[in-house]
């Protein structure tokens, strides 16, 4: 066995004494156990690797918990293998207290923790000359921050064996003596020594910052609720569309370790819809990947549409209605990069690749080893957008649909949590959705307002495994403009507000090509509507439930000025507006008088109430129930219904 040894780093835990390290990390002491000096001798190609590890501040791969790992394997090292060899003894006392700024002191900038730890080390000016430039210039990708992340578990492992083994080995003689007082005793005692051994290295293999387990522990708890608000406060978290309602609608944007679905009937343009996400995805986010050395990258895959459909539509979409047909190959290709502006400048611009595969070709496993190949080529998936839901095998191929659709929505939900990355998705409604809609015979407008979760096939089993689920339809208003129209299913969001277009709203198609959500994210005002209807919104109604009487706006009445000029022939012209208003104001009371024809309110009203139940909350009608608080209006002016 090792001697003890004598010669250690200035701030390091002496030799044979508990290593408290619940102050920095997951690891807790345990009462009798004794981490020795454990004789592992690091060259110099290994300590320049751990000094650049503990520099990059940046990277995302590098957490507390693995950077303490590191820190314990350093301050268990036995120094007397480095006594006669300054530049292995410089490195590791620099790499201790880089170690020991970041976890103790907290300090995340490059320059101050470089300074704290020059300051406190001895030889100053070798670490500046010479060790300094030596791992400065190293660049740290994922895969080479994982392989240090496995290397310091594995030693700091086999220290702990290395500590353990004394009291093991006592308790295993005891046992082969039988110097026990009884069974319970010598059992208690092996229980105790493994269940403390395990404890060590269960704690020292888990070095990701994917939270799971908060608990009280000092230490513990600090280091968990500062993981969890970094990255809430992470601007990267979200990723925005090109339409300001729909970020209201999802809380901010798309974000990571959620999945969401877009439901809607065949022909409405789910799949446009997800191409329109796609492209607007690219240009209004800047990502920073967690491989710094990754570029940031959206995947598609489509097992609807072919790369040449997609292609043609995204050129449709970003550069002319006209057909792809009429171009040159090297037209296309120049007016994609310019007008499309389908280019990459910057490390942060974010990279389109798109796949197709035949329907069931793949299940949602194969996400995954798909995924995993487009990092081997230097880029990293920070969205996966898939069409369709109904086309992809689950991770366990259902025979019954039901089943399978909601193994699909649970497999989204399950890859985007362990790849930390949003999953978007779209589904069908079923036939009862389309029935809702060619049955709407009452009013054109606004039909998306009809879709909810009961035309999901398998509404609860699907909507239950995603964050997010919303219906979207195709409508026209009434100068004949096509809009997409958004209505809120489910949002899984704690700090979510109802406010305008959290609930509904249609956004505008380019009237040129009937397919590209027109984007409206750098505009002052948002181009989206609450309602497609104009009456409504003209007598400022949005709830079409509401039991109030449409009215008609007065034209305010502009008192003559008396010192204004007299109206001659020449200008008598720039008053014909007023003969298009009246007849606009015709027309509008005609539509109004027509839509209320035969519609008594108040015997409605008091049909409703008669079938008013016994909650406090709610009135029922023969749509079923509607909330009292909606009807406030009726209450306040009808002194009959007071009681209620």
């Amino acid at each position: 066995m090792l001697d003890i040894i004598e010669d250690n780093l200035p701030h390091e835990y002496q030799e044979n004494t508990s290593i408290s390290m619940g102050t920095v990390g997951n690891i807790k002491p345990n009462a009798g156990v004794k981490f020795k000096k454990i004789p592992i001798k690091f060259d110099i190609e290994i300590l320049d690797l751990f000094l650049a590890y503990a520099y990059d501040v940046d990277n995302q791969f590098i957490t507390r918990s693995a950077l303490n790992n590191m820190y314990t394997l350093i301050n268990m090292c036995n120094m007397n293998l480095y006594k006669n060899n300054p530049g292995l003894r410089a490195r590791i006392e620099l790499l201790s207290y880089m170690l020991e700024a970041r976890l103790h002191m907290g300090f995340d900038n490059r320059k101050i923790l470089m300074n704290y730890a020059i300051e406190n080390c001895e030889n100053k000016n070798y670490i500046k000359e010479e060790v300094i430039p030596e791992f400065n210039t190293i660049k740290l990708n994922s895969k080479m921050t994982q392989y240090l992340n496995s290397y310091v578990v594995d030693r700091l492992i086999n220290g702990f064996l290395y500590s353990y083994k004394d009291e093991i080995f006592s308790i295993f003689e005891d046992l082969e003596s039988h110097n026990y007082k009884n069974l319970k005793e010598i059992n208690h005692k092996v229980k105790d020594v493994i269940t403390n051994l395990l404890f060590d290295i269960r704690n020292a293999e888990n070095f990701s910052d994917d939270v799971s387990t908060l608990d009280l522990t000092e230490g513990s708890f600090e280091n968990t609720i500062k993981q969890i608000v970094k990255r809430l406060r992470d601007p990267s978290n979200k990723l925005l569309t090109s339409i300001q309602a729909l970020n209201t609608m999802l809380n901010g944007g798309f974000e990571r370790k959620r999945a969401y679905l877009f439901f809607g009937l065949t022909g409405v343009g789910k799949s446009v819809l997800l191409l329109n996400l796609l492209i607007g995805i690219k240009k209004y986010n800047k990502v920073k990947t967690k491989d710094p050395s990754k570029r940031p990258a959206a995947l598609y895959i489509s097992q609807e549409n072919t790369i040449d459909e997609t292609v043609e539509r995204i050129f449709n979409m970003e550069v002319t209605g006209d057909d792809i047909r009429n171009y040159t190959p090297s037209e296309v290709v120049k007016l994609l990069r310019t007008k499309g502006e389908l280019t990459l400048n910057t490390e942060e611009d974010i990279d389109i690749i798109i796949k197709y595969y035949d329907d069931k070709e793949i299940s949602t496993l194969d996400l995954y080893s798909i995924i995993s190949d487009i990092e081997d080529t230097g880029r990293e998936v920070i969205v996966l957008i898939h069409d369709y839901i109904e086309r992809i095998r689950s991770s366990k191929n259902y025979q019954e649909i039901r089943f399978e659709l909601a193994e699909v929505a649970n497999d989204y939900s399950v890859l985007a949590k362990r790849l930390e990355i949003p999953v978007i998705g779209a589904g069908q409604f079923n036939r009862k959705a389309a029935d809702a809609v060619e049955s709407n015979d009452s009013n054109k407008y606004d039909i998306g307002r009809l879709l909810g979760k009961s035309h999901v096939s398998e509404a609860y089993a699907i909507l239950k495994n995603v964050d997010s689920a919303i219906a979207i339809n195709k409508e026209t208003d009434d100068n004949g403009n096509e809009y997409m129209t958004f209505k809120d299913m489910k949002q899984r969001s704690s700090r979510r507000k109802k406010n305008k277009f959290s609930s509904y709203f249609a956004h505008p198609l380019d009237p040129e090509n009937g397919i590209k959500l027109i984007p409206d994210l750098n505009m002052e005002e948002p181009l989206s509507k609450e309602t497609l209807d104009e009456l409504i919104a003209d007598s400022e109604v949005i709830s079409r439930r509401r039991p109030k009487r449409r009215q008609i706006k007065e034209l305010p009445v502009k008192k003559k000025d008396e010192s204004s000029e007299v109206i001659n022939s020449d200008n008598v012209k720039d008053f014909n507006f007023l003969g298009e208003i009246i007849n606009e104001r015709k027309s509008v009371k005609e539509k109004i008088e027509k839509r209320t024809q035969n519609i008594n309110e108040e015997e409605k009203l008091e049909n409703i109430f008669r079938n008013y139940k016994d909650d406090d909350k709610y009135i029922r009608n023969d749509n079923g129930l509607i909330p009292i608080c909606i009807n406030t209006e009726f209450f306040e002016n009808k002194m009959e219904w007071q009681d209620f």
